[in-house]
């Protein structure tokens, strides 16, 4: 299933476990994933951290060379895996 990353916390909750997986998500459920999703995913074991959004800060320190690289060879995927999103 393709899944943009924007609102994906929401997306799980309301469509992904439910629909894809059949699996109810009660306020209990739903609490604990939107625990979970406040911690940094690559934190160390013992050394959680919580996690911050940070795309627009890495948006802004890519250079040109990188987003002309990202355009040629990433883009038409991109958009071609977008067709298929839940978003879609």
């Amino acid at each position: 299933m393709a899944v943009e990353y924007e609102g994906l916390v929401d997306k799980l909750i309301e469509r992904i476990i439910p629909a894809h997986f059949g699996i109810n998500v009660d306020e209990s459920a739903r609490q604990n994933i939107l625990s979970v999703s406040q911690i940094y995913s690559k934190s160390k074991p013992g050394r959680s951290k919580d996690w911050v959004e940070d795309s627009e800060k890495k948006d802004i320190q890519s250079t040109l060379e990188i987003r002309a690289a990202s355009e040629k060879f990433l883009s038409k995927s991109y958009f071609e895996l977008k067709k298929h999103s839940i978003d879609e």
